[in-house]
């Protein structure tokens, strides 16, 4: 999942010659302290109003959880264990003509439309 070394390599070499990478690194680094500070505001607020308010993981979904950085910030700003959700750990894909790497580049923006998919007549 995520870049390869090589590829990590290389955006690394092109951001260490772009004059704006600091600039655009700090710009990251705020956008993603402030989303760290509302998801920490929201499990807080949730480990108050429920009954069952223990959280032990969090999960994050969706194109957000590619950006670089974040991962590791909510787990130390939460002091829990946070990973990158994989809609297709459950889905048995190995009779499918897709590439497994292109299922987990994209797993985390697909994990709405897998629900949705798998939900049975009924469900609520």
């Amino acid at each position: 999942m995520g870049l390869s070394y090589e590829e990590a390599e290389e955006s690394k070499k092109k951001l260490s010659s772009d004059p704006n990478a600091g600039a655009m690194a700090n710009v990251i680094n705020g956008v993603n302290g402030e989303i760290a500070s509302e998801i920490a505001r929201t499990v807080d607020y949730f480990k108050t109003s429920s009954a069952n308010g223990e959280l032990d993981r969090v999960l994050v979904c969706g194109g957000v959880a590619k950006t670089r950085g974040l991962i590791q910030l909510i787990g130390d700003r939460m002091q829990m264990s946070v990973d990158v959700a994989d809609p297709f750990a459950e889905v048995d894909v190995t009779g499918s003509d897709v590439d497994p790497d292109l299922l987990a580049e994209c797993g985390p923006s697909a994990a709405v439309s897998i629900g949705l998919a798998l939900r049975a007549v009924g469900d609520r």
